[in-house]
């Protein structure tokens, strides 16, 4: 896979794989190969913020009161996030990994990402108290 910042148009270049990997992924069905690739690009986002706030794996942890073991599970690819688990990465990190529910905020120069107070449903709007 050839990684991109601008995720919308990310490029991925696809081989045939053979022996037991070929087996194997012949034998995945198209939703949860959909799934694997959901979770690879999370992965890699967060790796890419990772990187653009000069932060390592350890300090990562830290942060989020984690252990260095689960970060590297987060990084593989193989996490299966909750949506609480991806706001709190974002909080942390500075990143956007839900942008259907936190906005862009800056402060003193800073660019935050919040959740959003206002969530349309529908014709309704639920606004937070």
């Amino acid at each position: 896979m050839v990684k991109s910042q601008n995720y919308k148009t990310m490029k991925v270049t696809k081989k045939q794989a053979t022996g037991v990997l070929g087996t194997l992924l012949a034998n995945i069905d198209e939703k949860q190969q959909a799934r694997t690739r959901t979770k690879m690009i999370v992965a890699a986002r967060i790796e890419d913020a990772l990187a653009e706030r000069k932060m390592n794996q350890k300090e990562f942890a830290r942060q989020m009161g984690r252990s260095e073991s689960e970060i590297s599970s987060w990084l593989s690819g193989e996490r299966n996030f909750t949506l609480d688990t991806l706001t709190d990465i974002s909080i942390v990190l500075r990143t956007n990994l839900l942008p259907f529910a936190m906005d862009k905020v800056e402060n003193d120069g800073e660019v935050l990402f919040k959740p959003r107070k206002t969530i349309r449903r529908s014709s309704r709007e639920l606004v937070e108290d």
